[in-house]
């Protein structure tokens, strides 16, 4: 297994942020992506690298692109997305991608 890298980390906080942000239990990414609830947590606090076939299922049932994902953490780090708030998400639909804002 490879180490866990400084990019793992802020992808792994950007995931649970939108998680959160859409009001999603991490049972409901185990309805939604197959992924254990024991193995989501280890990849949000980022002690676990995210398989790539499991990273895709999981940026899938958030309604995120990898790509704009990997790009935004690479580039800003974890603080870099606006997540949008609940009502934000239901009135767009649920393959609303997050406009990518750098943190003031």
């Amino acid at each position: 297994m490879r180490r866990v890298t400084s990019l793992d980390y802020a992808v792994a906080d950007l995931l649970r942020r939108r998680r959160v942000a859409l009001g999603l239990s991490p049972r409901s990414i185990k309805a939604l992506a197959g992924v254990q609830p024991c193995d989501l947590a280890r990849y949000e606090i980022g002690s676990t690298p995210i398989p790539k076939r499991r990273f895709a299922l999981i940026c899938q049932a958030l309604s995120i692109e990898p790509d704009i994902l990997l790009a935004s953490a690479s580039i800003h780090g974890a603080g870099c997305l606006v997540l949008p708030d609940r009502q934000d998400v239901d009135a767009i639909g649920p393959r609303c991608v997050p406009k990518l804002t750098p943190s003031a």
